[in-house]
């Protein structure tokens, strides 16, 4: 899937740019580090119990992603941009022990995604920009059950985020930069009957990541 979106994006970014005939075009990396947080919503369904259980839990991590990609600077105030980041942390998101043996830990890990970016020049070293993204991530449940050993059940998943930021150019072709990112992830189903031994049980999660970064980069 982010094979296929990354060309619709550069495709896109090219005909948006094709006007710019004299545009300039920068790449850029860089990186940065934060705070996340991972709002859930879970469901949890046993047909021979029903109705399903449902809750939503919050969780924070310390976080942080790597980027690049290229940026268009055109004649007037308007920068396009285009890139890719990976998120190398592993974001806790539902963390449930009973305090008898079992517990069911979900975490985030893989998260990377395609980035599409509209910015305009505040000044002649500062730019306001907002961003859509096309993400992907694996989600995966430990789940121990005393004295078993614990099992580790993997669902990828995908979603679309939008954010907001700044950068601030310093000299030798670097830059400061701040952002929020909010990711609405789509609804990873596992099934877990095979470690609780209920035919047909399930747990769903749909997860929603907000993130604030500070960071800095480089172009080139």
């Amino acid at each position: 899937m982010l094979k296929r979106a990354f060309i619709l994006m550069l495709a896109t970014a090219g005909l948006v740019a094709a006007p710019y005939a004299s545009a300039e075009i920068q790449g850029y990396i860089g990186g940065g580090l934060g705070f996340n947080t991972v709002a859930s919503d879970v469901v949890d369904f046993d047909p021979a119990a029903p109705p399903a259980d449902s809750s939503t839990s919050g969780k924070s991590n310390f976080t942080g992603q790597i980027e690049g990609g290229a940026r268009f600077n055109t004649p007037g105030n308007i920068i396009f941009g285009i890139g890719l980041y990976i998120n190398p942390f592993t974001l806790k998101a539902e963390d449930n022990n009973n305090n008898a043996g079992f517990s069911m830990v979900t975490e985030i890990v893989d998260m990377r995604g395609l980035v599409g970016e509209v910015g305009w020049k505040l000044g002649s070293s500062t730019v306001a920009y907002g961003k859509v993204s096309l993400n992907q991530a694996k989600m995966e449940v430990k789940v121990t059950d005393a004295p078993l050993s614990p099992v580790i059940l993997i669902k990828s998943f995908s979603g679309v985020g939008f954010g907001a930021g700044f950068r601030q150019s310093l000299a030798s072709n670097m830059y400061l930069f701040g952002e929020w990112h909010h990711i609405m992830g789509s609804q990873a189903s596992i099934d877990i009957s095979g470690i609780t031994g209920n035919v047909g049980e399930t747990h769903k999660i749909k997860p929603k990541l907000t993130t604030g970064l500070v960071g800095a980069g480089w172009t080139f």
